[in-house]
């Protein structure tokens, strides 16, 4: 029996191992086939080239008419790869273009010739450009093209201390982690506050006289755990990929600039994939990150463009990942623009961006290999921001351009700070902030272009300011919680600007213009005149001249801070405060020595009045010095 099994064993062994040996030469066979299709399909892959589509717009820069054939060049050190011509709406379109770097030169008779170097070209996504031409303002026999300095501002009314930034540049400038604000604190000028946030402190000033502009409305701070009273944080909402070509101004801006005291960012956002659908997702440092644009209707050109982000540390931290510290943030952000246009009554961009963050820091619950967190306290700190906007674009004529904007926008606050006892750990309720700020927004702007010399814009912002401010203080529980502001509100913040441009010569230009603001809530009132020449002294040296006055609004919880006296009333001393101003003298030299290389300087002087301070001889507080951190001191009486 022990034989005849043993037999029967063997005998099945030697079945299998021929079974498996025939499974192996056949598994080796379709290996091998396998292999000789994937060599097939790599050579023929090998022996394509990947192309790309470049495409886009050319406008008229003070009208933003579209110029019907232009001649389109693409460039590819000095020898032109291809070409085209724009069409009736301005559009053009180059198929077929090898993935890399090229340079794309844009002429119309009448017009000064642009050049955009550095176009990156790659299989992923097709490169959609928004190009303006500025007419000439003689026309000559001989014309010489000039290349064109890639940095000049989109807005032809900033002439001196602006800058135009691509979205290539936030991710090309070290440390910059695809954040403009990071990417600005390499400009001369500017400075980074500290590498855990990305306030920007520019020629000397605070972090706070600097303006957000998203898409031609004025927004809060467009940061995760951002507090009131600031403009920067550690992580950007802005996501660089749903970006357009921007401004960066660091003085003496034009007069549609206003409530800002050092710089203005002035972003564009833009519109999405109009001919083809496309799809991106990426994870790096700022999340992970998925975004969608495509056509809605290929026939009016209508589009879609969204994009969601997510905390790259808290999904780490759901799998398992850990970092030496429990006390990680936690965030997520959101951005649409829908691009509408109509046949007959304009064109409409419903648009928005919003954020969520939270970081919860308990010393309670510490661990003591734990590296990060104030020992001492337990801290739930919490901020949203949300913006939507509707934007309509209206050509009243060839050469007037009606814009308006009507936007809803809102932050919250909300902190909780609890004192931990060092030996038995409880914890004790400290200090509570329970607040928001609203804003209704409207903006309207008219820009019409009288001549090839004279373009005239004018328009006026109109806010309506709403704001929830609750915080409270309680320094020793046998006196019970102290109010430090509690307050439900509104005010209104009106500005009306006008500016002009005159083009006295091709080169000489002149921009005038005038601000005004006025905040209801206590008539504070401010007219800023505003003035700036360039003058190209030849084809490679330009001097620059601007002078500007400046007002921002103090930060609105500054303004409901008590005043707590000895018998125990309470006063709001802060509640006339007005603007505090500032005026820029400006001086810049431009030389271009050569194709490659370049130099760029300014001398300023600035003026600082009205600034906030505490009275007294002893007293040093100065709301200068605040704005660059997570946590804005205030003080009472301040004058």
């Amino acid at each position: 029996m022990k034989a005849q099994c043993l037999g029967y064993f063997r005998l099945a062994k030697t079945e299998a191992w021929v079974q498996f040996c025939d499974a192996k030469k056949r598994s080796g066979m379709r290996r091998l086939l396998l292999m000789v299709v994937m060599l097939v399909m790599c050579a023929k892959v090998y022996g394509q080239e990947i192309t790309q589509t470049i495409r886009g717009t050319v406008r008229d820069q003070e009208s933003q008419s579209p110029l019907e054939g232009a001649t389109m060049a693409l460039l590819l050190g000095d020898s032109v790869i291809t070409g085209a011509f724009t069409d009736t709406e301005g559009r053009f379109k180059l198929e077929r273009v090898r993935t890399g770097r090229y340079t794309l030169r844009a002429a119309y008779v009448g017009y000064e010739p642009a050049t955009i170097p550095n176009i990156i070209v790659n299989s992923g996504k097709e490169v959609v450009l928004n190009i303006n031409l500025t007419e000439a303002v003689i026309t000559t026999e001989t014309v010489e093209i000039i290349a064109g300095k890639k940095d000049e501002a989109r807005n032809e009314m900033a002439l001196v201390s602006a800058r135009q930034f691509t979205i290539d540049e936030t991710r090309r400038y070290a440390g910059s982690w695809n954040d403009p604000a990071r990417m600005a604190s390499n400009f001369a000028g500017v400075m980074p506050n500290n590498d855990s946030r990305n306030d920007i402190i520019v020629r000397g000033n605070s972090p706070s006289g600097v303006l957000w502009r998203f898409n031609g409305i004025d927004i809060p701070n467009p940061n995760h755990f951002a507090s009131f009273g600031t403009t920067g944080g550690p992580v950007s909402m802005l996501n660089n990929n749903v970006l357009d070509n921007s401004d960066f101004m660091t003085g003496a801006f034009p007069a549609e600039y206003g409530n800002a005291l050092s710089a203005a960012f002035d972003l564009k956002m833009r519109k999405g994939n109009d001919e083809q659908y496309e799809f991106l997702g990426q994870f790096g440092f700022n999340g992970l990150e998925f975004m969608a644009e495509g056509p809605i209707s290929k026939k009016t050109g209508a589009s879609f463009l969204i994009s969601y982000r997510y905390s790259t540390l808290e999904l780490m931290k759901k799998i398992g990942i850990k970092f030496g510290t429990s006390s990680q943030p936690k965030y997520q952000d959101l951005s649409f623009n829908l691009h509408l246009p109509t046949s007959k009554i304009g064109t409409f961009s419903l648009f928005g961006v919003g954020g969520l963050s939270n970081a919860l820091v308990l010393d309670s619950e510490r661990d003591t290999a734990d590296f990060f967190g104030p020992a001492g306290n337990d801290i739930d700190f919490a901020t949203n921001t949300g913006v939507v906007g509707l934007q309509h674009q209206l050509f009243l004529s060839k050469n007037t351009l009606l814009k308006q904007t009507f936007s809803v926008q809102g932050s919250t606050q909300g902190t909780v700070v609890d004192r931990v006892d060092r030996f038995t750990k409880e914890p004790t309720p400290f200090y509570r902030n329970n607040s928001w700020q609203g804003k209704y927004s409207y903006n309207v702007a008219l820009n019409a272009k009288m001549s090839t010399r004279h373009t005239l814009r004018t328009g006026m912002f109109v806010d309506r300011l709403m704001f929830s401010l609750y915080d409270s203080l309680q320094p020793d529980t046998t006196q019970g919680w102290r109010t430090l502001t509690g307050i439900d509100g509104h005010a209104f913040l009106l500005q009306p600007y006008a500016q002009w441009k005159w083009r006295l010569h091709e080169q000489l230009s002149l921009v005038g213009g005038v601000h005004a603001q006025l905040f209801t809530h206590n008539q504070s009132r401010a007219i800023e005149p505003r003035v700036a020449a360039k003058w190209a002294m030849s084809k490679r040296q330009s001097l620059g001249l601007a002078y500007g006055e400046h007002s921002q609004l103090q930060p609105i919880y500054v303004y409901f801070f008590r005043t707590r006296y000895a018998n125990g009333t309470f006063a709001t001393t802060n509640n006339d405060l007005g603007f505090t101003r500032n005026r820029h003298f400006v001086l810049s030299y431009d030389w271009t020595i050569s194709r490659d290389f370049r130099i760029k300087a300014e001398t300023y002087y600035q003026q600082l009045r009205n600034v906030p301070v505490e009275g007294g001889k002893s007293n040093s507080f100065s709301l200068l010095n605040e704005g660059s951190d997570y946590v804005v001191s205030i003080a009472d009486s301040l004058t």
